[in-house]
């Protein structure tokens, strides 16, 4: 599925099915969720102000922040998540918060890469390598941003940022 998915996404062969959303309330249901499913992981969400609706395709970012959510278990397993929604002039943004062992700063770079997989976990986690890519794919499609910033033993933040005017 993640092979077809990435296809997809690489070509822009895949079509939004885009709604005025509300990002914090999606969260809610990724936490919601996550909760269920990795029910010792300790999640956090942090919302300081009133946030308007925007556009965006609610089942792709679900997966979006479902695969972050994934991540945090699979690479750091004992930390905390920390979800931190804000708005900006132009649009809202999401800090997603580990606080694991951090990505090697040789992998930063390459870690939105199509199939790439640090060497650092190569013997000890499972993947294909596809599910940042995908991440950044469906973020670029509403005109958006992600990036990571990671220290090794502090842990690692992804930042993403969803515009309020995406163009349809």
């Amino acid at each position: 599925d993640n092979l077809l998915d990435s296809s997809r996404l690489q070509s822009g062969n895949t079509s939004l099915n885009m709604q005025i959303l509300r990002i914090d309330a999606l969260l809610n249901d990724v936490i919601s969720h996550a909760r269920v499913h990795y029910p010792d992981l300790k999640i956090n969400l942090d919302v300081r102000q009133e946030l308007p609706a925007l556009q965006g395709d609610p089942r792709r970012l679900k997966q979006v922040f479902d695969n972050l959510v994934s991540n945090v278990v699979r690479y750091a397993p004992e930390s905390p998540l920390n979800f931190r929604i804000f708005k900006e002039p132009d649009g809202i943004s999401i800090d997603v918060k580990d606080f694991g062992p951090g990505i090697p700063s040789g992998d930063l770079e390459r870690i939105f890469e199509r199939f790439y997989r640090s060497e650092a976990h190569a013997g000890d986690t499972r993947g294909s390598g596809l599910g940042l890519f995908i991440c950044k794919k469906i973020i670029e499609a509403h005109d958006g941003q992600i990036t990571v910033s990671s220290f090794q033993g502090r842990g690692t933040t992804f930042h993403v940022h969803l515009p309020f005017n995406h163009k349809m």
